[in-house]
């Protein structure tokens, strides 16, 4: 028997879509593969779905299977035909003479992954052919937003592009050679001042979490006016600042780009934010005013103050941003539970929950660490120790499962008045209360609530 498939001996009765990529004779050869294969079945489980194959026919038969296969059930013509008939099925493929049709001429060794590949790409085409389609169609309407259909199509598009990426196993030997041998793999692991992440510019945060990971979610939460913002800002504000090619993408929900750029320059020039909001600040302010602007002008702090934006949308700016720039090493969105949802869900937990979900996947997408500044609930405010914990986050537990990292600020002299002697005035906790990969517990930053700007504590002592 030759180890060649000769599709060209094939004619199946089921008609090819007509004007549609489409092998059908190669799909033929998959099913009839399966159906003598058990081996062949897990290579076509593994790249195919059922609408991958072109002819309902095909659709039904390999769905069957498919869901025999999960089940523990063995696959060939006679349980797949027993099968069709419990589903009222049979007859729509071509009864149980075409099952026997798709065997004759099957070779016992042949590269089903290769044929698989083929049916896949075809597959892609006639999707890739629907989206255009259906993009002429609306665009010719001329009833929608241009802007939200190109996101819209941006998203399909991902979303096509990622279904024919396997992902697969891979061996520690290739975690190796990605880490560039074995001397750097190892040595990452035994220097514990060697950052493996991306600096937050807080040094103790940083040796605790080693820096911010690619593909990660940091949940940073906090009570209304503990410095959330601040928080997100200054870690953006570091990493441009420590490496001038650094691209950040700040997705300020709540604020207006024009009050966080006068934010961000009174900060940066240790000038007092409400002098500066109001006009108030000094000759000398305004001097360190110009040379903080200077210095942050030609950074890329990208941010997109869009006051009703959906994590599909943010995924698409992105996406922009890094086609555009060549990288991009941050995300921060302020605020989590301000991300607009699309789709009406039953509750608003479950709304949340959608959220974190899409900003776990968005980190996992753009290769970049996503910081999400989250609104922890009133639970802590009723507690005598009003230290936030994993439970205080405000209307989903699923933020917690999702984030790699959660980091709650936490402000004493907020609830101490002000000739409180037992306060430690100036002084911010950073409580990572969860850490995927690391330890948890409290490091302590400086907060200059006149600047509003966190800064690390010995430096600013």
């Amino acid at each position: 028997m030759s180890d060649e498939v000769p599709i060209d001996v094939y004619d199946p009765p089921s008609p090819t879509p007509e004007g549609l990529p489409a092998s059908v004779h190669v799909e033929v050869a998959v099913l009839g593969a399966c159906l003598l294969q058990e081996e062949a079945i897990n290579d076509a489980l593994e790249a195919l779905v059922a609408e991958d194959f072109s002819l309902d026919s095909h659709q039904r038969i390999f769905r069957a299977i498919s869901e025999m296969a999960e089940t523990g059930n063995h696959c060939d013509t006679e349980t797949v035909i027993n099968e069709l008939r419990r589903r009222k099925e049979l007859d729509a493929i071509g009864g149980p003479a075409y099952l026997a049709f798709l065997t004759e001429g099957i070779p016992r060794n042949f590269n089903v992954s290769a044929y698989c590949a083929i049916i896949k790409q075809k597959a892609v085409l006639r999707q890739l052919m629907g989206i255009g389609h259906d993009l002429s169609v609306r665009a010719s309407d001329q009833s929608e937003d241009p802007y939200a259909l190109l996101e819209g199509v941006e998203d399909q598009l991902l979303t096509l592009a990622q279904s024919g990426q396997g992902g697969g196993f891979v061996t520690i030997l290739d975690a190796v050679q990605e880490a560039g041998g074995i001397d750097p793999y190892v040595n990452q692991m035994c220097d514990p001042q060697k950052m493996t992440g991306l600096a937050t510019g807080f040094v103790d945060l940083d040796a605790m979490l080693g820096g911010l990971q690619k593909k990660e979610l940091i949940i940073v939460a906090a009570r209304a006016s503990m410095g959330k913002t601040s928080m997100g800002f200054n870690i953006a504000e570091n990493v441009v600042t420590d490496d001038p090619a650094a691209v950040v993408a700040f997705f300020s929900i709540e604020m207006s780009k024009e009050g966080l750029f006068k934010r961000l320059i009174a900060s940066m020039a240790r000038v007092n934010a409400r002098k500066a909001q109001e006009g108030w600040a000094s000759r000398d302010d305004k001097i360190r005013m110009q040379s903080a602007l200077i210095q942050i002008a030609e950074r890329h702090l990208e941010i997109d103050d869009t006051s009703t934006i959906s994590v599909s949308q943010m995924r698409a700016r992105c996406r922009r941003l890094k086609q555009k720039l060549g990288r991009l090493d941050l995300v921060v969105i302020d605020y989590l539970q301000l991300v607009h949802v699309p789709r009406k869900y039953g509750n608003r937990e479950q709304e949340v929950s959608s959220i974190s979900r899409g900003l776990k996947a968005l980190a996992k997408e753009i290769d970049a660490p996503v910081i999400a500044l989250s609104q922890v609930g009133r639970g802590a405010e009723a507690r005598g120790d009003k230290r936030p914990l994993l439970s205080d986050l405000r209307e989903s537990g699923s933020q917690e499962q999702d984030a790699d990292q959660v980091i709650f600020l936490y402000r004493d002299e907020y609830y101490r008045s002000a000739d409180d002697e037992n306060c430690e005035r100036g002084v911010a906790e950073a409580i990572v209360a969860k850490n995927r990969n690391g330890s948890t517990g409290t490091r302590k930053l400086a907060y200059q609530a006149e600047f509003t700007r966190f800064s690390n504590l010995a430096v600013e002592r």
